[in-house]
Parts: C-alpha cells; structure tokens; sequence
C-alpha cells in the first residue's frame, strides 16, 4: 500500500525536477521555487554520450593520445584543441584544432562540434572552462581546475 503511493509521489517530483522547480522549506509563499537555470543543468547531465559522437580534448600531449585511442577503440571520434601543430594526441585525434587554449572561435568549434569536453593536464585556463560548460558537458569543471592551479 505504501510503495502504491510512494510511486506516483517521486514521479510528480521528478517532473517538478524537470521543469526547473526546486523544494524550498525557505520560501514564504510557495514550496517550490522556480529556478531557470534548473532545467539546463538536468538536461546536460542526464544527456548520455553515444558512440559516434565527439569528445574534446583540450591539450595534446601523451595522455590525451592515450586517451584519444581508447576512444576511438570504443566509437568516438575525438578532437584536439593544442597550440602546438605537431603534438602527439594530433596523430591519434579524428581533428586537430591548433590555436591557443583561450583563443574565443576555437574554443567555439570546439563547443560546437563536441558532446563532451575534457583536459588532459591541469593548467589549462579555468576561464576556458567555464566558456565551454556553458553550453557543453565538461569533466573536470573549471572550479576545481582553478583550485589545483
């Protein structure tokens, strides 16, 4: 009787979830608060990446052509953002961007052709991060790669 009612309960507050409302016991007039940015950040992590789409990589170096491999072994494709035209993830990558970590047009190539994006070294500028999470799925976040800076 209980797990009757309990299903219908989680199925309305995942819908609330959905829509961008968040349960507040702090709000005066009504529980639940109606946050825009809400709904974006669910569809972004609930969005599973397939093979064939495009991972980014920003860096080029020997892990990131370690990585690079794996997967395309597993279906990706995979593109390089590195300022160096002869770095060694460009011979493993589907694409090469050769442009600075911070360079704007690259950085919006990389956005817009990629699924997921990631970095294959810490000191890749936290403000290129934040750029790209914007509209992208980005592990690690431009937080904590500010913070191992």
């Amino acid at each position: 009787m209980l797990l009757c009612w309990l299903r219908p309960f989680w199925r309305w507050k995942i819908k609330n979830w959905q829509r961008g409302l968040i349960y507040s016991e702090k709000s005066r007039h009504s529980k639940w608060v109606k946050l825009p940015w809400m709904r974006q950040v669910i569809r972004m992590s609930l969005r599973s990446i397939h093979p064939g789409d495009t991972i980014g990589i920003l860096g080029g170096g020997q892990l990131g052509m370690y990585f690079a491999l794996a997967a395309r072994r597993l279906g990706y494709s995979v593109m390089v953002l590195d300022p160096q035209s002869d770095c060694p993830a460009s011979h493993a990558a589907s694409e090469h961007l050769v442009a600075a970590y911070d360079n704007e047009g690259a950085l919006q190539t990389l956005a817009r052709r990629c699924a997921a994006v990631t970095c294959e070294f810490e000191n890749v500028p936290a403000r290129a991060l934040s750029t790209l999470a914007r509209t992208r799925r980005v592990s690690p976040g431009a937080d904590a790669v500010s913070i191992a800076q």
